[in-house]
C-alpha cells in the first residue's frame, strides 16, 4: 500500500484571527467592529440555543425520513438546520451584527416556528384549492384538522404530497388518489374512458 498523505492542517498551522480587547472592556474583531462583552455573550447564548434545536430537529428528521436524507424539508426548516457560528469576526458593521441578533432572537422563539408551519399549511391548502378545487375537499379538511406537529410529520417534505404539472382530468384523479393514500384516506374510483 502507498503511504498516507495528511492534507489537514493542525491547530498550530491554522491562523485564526484573535479578538483584541478594547479600552471599554469589550472586543474588537478583525474588521475593527467593537462588540461589548454582554453582546458577545448574547450572541453565543442565542447560537447555542439554536444549535441545540438544530440537533434535535436533525434527529427528528432522521428518525421520520428513515434514511432518505434531509432533502425537501422546507425553507424555514433550513433556517433551523443551518449551523450557526458564534464568531464575532463575521460582522463587518454594527448594522450586520444587530440584524443577526434580531434574526437569531426571532428564530429562537417557539412561536416563530409555529407561525412558519401555519404559513406552510395555508399555502399548501391554497395550492390544493387552485389545482384541484372541490375535488380535494376531503384532503383539505384533513390538513386543516391536523396539529402543527402532525402536519410537519406527514406533509412537510413528503414527495407523495407534492404536485406539479397536471395534464388532464385523469391525471387529477390519479394525483388526488396518490395524496389520499399518503394521508391514509380512501382513494376514489377513477373515471373510465370509453
Amino acid at each position: 500500500m502507498g503511504r498516507r498523505i495528511n492534507t489537514r492542517k493542525t491547530n498550530d498551522e491554522v491562523k485564526r484571527p484573535r479578538l483584541k480587547r478594547s479600552d471599554t472592556g469589550g472586543y474588537i474583531n478583525k474588521h475593527g467592529l467593537e462588540i461589548s462583552d454582554a453582546e458577545k455573550r448574547r450572541l453565543e447564548s442565542l447560537v447555542n440555543s439554536i444549535n441545540r434545536k438544530r440537533r434535535k430537529q436533525l434527529e427528528f428528521e432522521r428518525s421520520t425520513k428513515e434514511g432518505e436524507g434531509l432533502q425537501n424539508i422546507g425553507h424555514e426548516s433550513d433556517i433551523i438546520l443551518a449551523k450557526r457560528s458564534k464568531s464575532v469576526h463575521q460582522f463587518r458593521s454594527r448594522e450586520a451584527f444587530e440584524n443577526r441578533i434580531r434574526t437569531l432572537e426571532r428564530v429562537n422563539e417557539k412561536s416563530y416556528i409555529d407561525a412558519r408551519v401555519e404559513l406552510y399549511r395555508k399555502n399548501y391548502l391554497t395550492a390544493l384549492d387552485n389545482a384541484f378545487g372541490n375535488e380535494a375537499n376531503d384532503i383539505k379538511l384533513m390538513i386543516r384538522t391536523m396539529s402543527a406537529k402532525q402536519y410537519m410529520e406527514k406533509v412537510q417534505g413528503n414527495e407523495d404530497l407534492e404536485f406539479g404539472y397536471i395534464y388532464g382530468p385523469d391525471d387529477i384523479q390519479v394525483k388526488l388518489n396518490q395524496i389520499r393514500k399518503a394521508l391514509g384516506l380512501p382513494a376514489k374510483e377513477l373515471p373510465h374512458n370509453n
